[in-house]
C-alpha cells in the first residue's frame, strides 16, 4: 500500500514513509504534534529541520514554497550559516 501511495503522489528520493505498530506510530505523531485519533483526518504537516542542531519547525496545512523557505531561513539564521551551506548539508 505504501508503494501505491508513493506512486499516486509522485514520491521521489528524499520522501520518507512511516509505518509500524499502531502504538509506535501514535507515539511518534504525538511527539511531532500531529496526532489525531481519526487517522483519516490527520492534519497536513510539513516538518522542516536542522538535525545537526536538533531544531525542528512545523507548518500545518498546505504551506506555500515561500512559507517553507521562511522556516528554512529561520533555522539557517539560528545556525549562523549561509543558505547555500545548509541546503547542501554543510
Amino acid at each position: 500500500r505504501m508503494k501505491d501511495a508513493a506512486d499516486k503522489y509522485g514520491a521521489a528520493a528524499g520522501w520518507y514513509w512511516l509505518t509500524g505498530a499502531k502504538h509506535d506510530v501514535e507515539r511518534l505523531l504525538k511527539g511531532l504534534g500531529a496526532y489525531t485519533p481519526d487517522i483519516v483526518s490527520h492534519p497536513p504537516m510539513i516538518l522542516v529541520g536542522d538535525p545537526a542542531n536538533d531544531r525542528w519547525l512545523r507548518l500545518f496545512g498546505f504551506a506555500s514554497p515561500d512559507e517553507i523557505l521562511a522556516k528554512i531561513e529561520i533555522l539557517e539564521s539560528a545556525r549562523g550559516t549561509s543558505q547555500s551551506s545548509m541546503r547542501t548539508g554543510g
